[in-house]
């Protein structure tokens, strides 16, 4: 049974903690590209509500390894949806699903220590872009209803302080290891970080899973400069992740 320690946002999305690496990216892996996969044209007529400003696209939105701070500076891997520079992305996300009707593209990499090693520190970042702010709040909504079964708790969160709407979970007790997840919402960007750092076990007293949410943070900050078609500038380089 799950677990209902909190929530906050405007909706009650949540992420889905244990098999992330294929729920965040919305498919199992092995498929082939569909033409269900495909992301809408960027050159196709506006939609109602009408399409807004696309200049950074959402694998653009992902921090860089440059970004990360210890010991979260190795790419474990990258991938996108939809067509960049020629190259077909790997990302799926049916159009026959609402959380993916009207995407325009994706991003997900995922940063840590040793890749070959399961329990090595990590962190993985996903955006997904929409044609506009309403369109990304419609299909919020839906990633939330996708992901949330999946879920073994939430975790209370201060109102505001991520983005538009956030929601929080984890697989683990506050002072246990594990996999820990936020998604985000930031104008026509939907966002989930997933992490799995010892500087998220929380002693009594503690404030928070450090990790998750200065990465958070980070994440929300590039997605609101990107929403205002700037360049995502907001990095996580000097966040301390070492200190017990």
């Amino acid at each position: 049974m799950v677990s209902r320690l909190g929530r906050t946002g405007r909706t009650s999305a949540v992420a889905a903690v244990l098999g992330i690496a294929l729920t965040v990216s919305g498919c199992a892996a092995g498929q082939g590209s569909t033409a269900e996969d495909d992301p809408a044209p960027r050159s196709s007529a506006p939609t109602t509500p009408a399409a807004e400003r696309h200049d950074i696209p959402a694998v653009g939105v992902v921090p860089l390894a440059t970004d990360m701070p210890e010991p979260l500076r190795l790419t474990r891997s990258s991938e996108h949806y939809g067509e960049l520079q020629g190259v077909k992305g790997t990302m799926k996300c049916p159009k026959s699903e609402k959380r993916c009707e009207g995407v325009m593209g994706g991003g997900n990499t995922e940063y840590g220590e040793d890749a070959d090693d399961k329990n090595a520190q990590r962190a993985k970042f996903s955006v997904w872009e929409y044609p506009s702010s309403v369109s990304a709040r419609v299909a919020f909504d839906h990633w939330g209803k996708y992901l949330g079964s999946l879920a073994k708790g939430y975790m209370p969160l201060a109102q505001g302080e991520f983005g538009e709407g956030a929601t929080a979970v984890s697989d683990a007790a506050a002072g246990q290891m594990g996999e820990r997840a936020m998604v985000v919402r930031q104008g026509k960007y939907v966002g989930v970080v997933v992490t799995y750092t010892k500087a998220d076990i929380a002693d009594d007293g503690s404030p928070g899973p450090t990790a998750l949410y200065g990465l958070t943070k980070m994440l929300v900050e590039r997605m609101r400069r990107a929403d205002l078609n700037q360049v995502p500038t907001a990095s996580a380089h000097h966040l301390d992740l070492t200190s017990p």
